[in-house]
């Protein structure tokens, strides 16, 4: 019977198509692969927590997907976003920028030691080292700003909650050259808020807050653009236009990487044809990439990514989305474990919107993306800089700072910063 039964078998199942799962094996397994050595990673090195204070896991369900077609709502009262689908990825319609200032506020910035208002302090107030500042800051940083330089350039100003002051450190002399955005960027502080690292042309400055010690250590690439620490919280990630560099700042030893880095666990850059989804290990070297779902976009600025395995970056919104929606810019965050489908913060259009008006700073607990929106006032000079948090699950906007105002003086506030 055994013999008769395993003919009709293989007879039965002789026009069953054979499905092939070698590859959704191979795939889930390296997503699986990669949560593991993130939370590896930092459970040997311990872990802290944005701005020192804490780190909180907690699985969500994923934001419903809205209907295709449907007419977008107004936003709510608790910062609710209202909502489009456009080729399969939900974007999320942020408000204009003078609406900003009614969004709720983040009811976690207190805890994450983020003041209603956040720059350096006036000079008049803050220490500067040298000149009977104290001999270092022990507390974990909150931020760290730059401002003018008697002379050319900048220094770099310290804020930690619990000091008593800002502490602007003189020794550390900050330029910042044509193409980089910004000397300042998401992985400058450390995991462990006490150093600093900041590119400069042909070399990377690293400054412990602990002491004020400022040390240089020279890179053979005068197109730095990008410094950070890899999260093995002992390498440094530099770039440059043509390739990457890897250094250990106790030693001084520089080597090129073979491939693409960055300092974090993932990013979203260029790829061919569609922007990428790459993933890094602990010391900021590729571990794979893979292109990301629905419309293109174009990756414009820096990316940072948390331990749960989100990343989220600035891009440009080019064909559908503008078709659609009338926006060209804002944010996007992906899921590294999951499949590479962005959500999508879109900014308003208008005169008073300018180009990359979005700008990651950090993660904060639960899912929530820290980022900068900058825009103009009609009839005022100079930039309004404000920080506010996207929460990727629960589709929420709300305000968490206002940035000072830039100025060119002496000692004033130069407008990049870093949380």
């Amino acid at each position: 019977m055994s013999a008769d039964l395993r003919e009709l078998l293989e007879l039965a199942s002789d026009d069953v198509p054979d499905l092939d799962l070698a590859t959704e094996a191979w795939e889930e397994a390296r997503r699986q692969h990669r949560t593991v050595v993130r939370r590896t990673v930092i459970g040997a090195g311990g872990v802290a927590a944005l701005g020192g204070v804490f780190l909180v896991v907690q699985d969500r369900a994923p934001a419903p997907v809205p209907t295709q077609g449907a007419a977008p709502m107004a936003m709510g009262a608790d910062g609710r976003l209202p909502t489009a689908e456009i080729g399969g990825v939900t974007v999320y319609l942020a408000p204009d920028p003078p609406a900003e200032a009614g969004l709720p506020r983040y009811p976690r910035a207190t805890e994450l030691a983020i003041p209603r208002h956040l720059g350096p302090a006036d000079p008049a107030i803050r220490a500067t080292s040298g000149s009977g500042a104290p001999p270092g800051v022990a507390e974990p940083l909150r931020a760290v700003f730059l401002v003018v330089a008697e002379g050319g350039g900048y220094h770099p100003v310290l804020f930690a909650p619990g000091a008593p002051v800002q502490v602007q450190v003189l020794a550390a002399r900050i330029t910042q050259w044509e193409g980089v955005q910004s000397a300042l960027g998401p992985r400058s502080i450390s995991d462990d808020r006490h150093r600093v690292v900041i590119p400069q042309t042909g070399r990377i400055l690293v400054l412990d807050a602990r002491d004020l010690s400022v040390r240089e250590v020279e890179v053979p690439d005068p197109t730095l653009s990008l410094a950070g620490w890899a999260r093995d919280r002992t390498t440094v990630v530099a770039r440059g236009r043509d390739g990457g560099w890897l250094l250990d700042p106790r030693t001084g030893s520089v080597r090129r990487a073979a491939g693409a880095v960055n300092p974090d666990w993932a990013d979203i850059a260029e790829g061919v044809g569609a922007a990428e989804l790459r993933s890094f290990g602990g010391s900021g070297e590729l571990t794979g990439s893979e292109p990301l779902l629905g419309p293109p976009v174009v990756p414009s600025k820096g990316s940072v990514s948390n331990t749960e395995g989100w990343v989220a970056g600035g891009v440009f919104l080019p064909g559908q989305y503008q078709v659609a929606l009338d926006r060209s810019q804002g944010l996007v965050a992906v899921h590294t474990d999951q499949l590479p489908r962005p959500r999508v913060l879109a900014a308003t259009q208008g005169p008073l919107v300018p180009k990359a008006a979005y700008r990651v700073l950090a993660w904060g607990p639960q899912d929530v993306i820290l980022f900068e929106s900058r825009s103009e006032r009609a009839g005022f000079p100079g930039l309004v800089r404000r920080v506010l948090a996207w929460d990727v699950n629960e589709g929420r906007l709300y305000q968490v700072a206002d940035v000072d105002r830039a100025a060119s003086g002496v000692g004033e506030f130069s407008g990049t910063y870093t949380l």
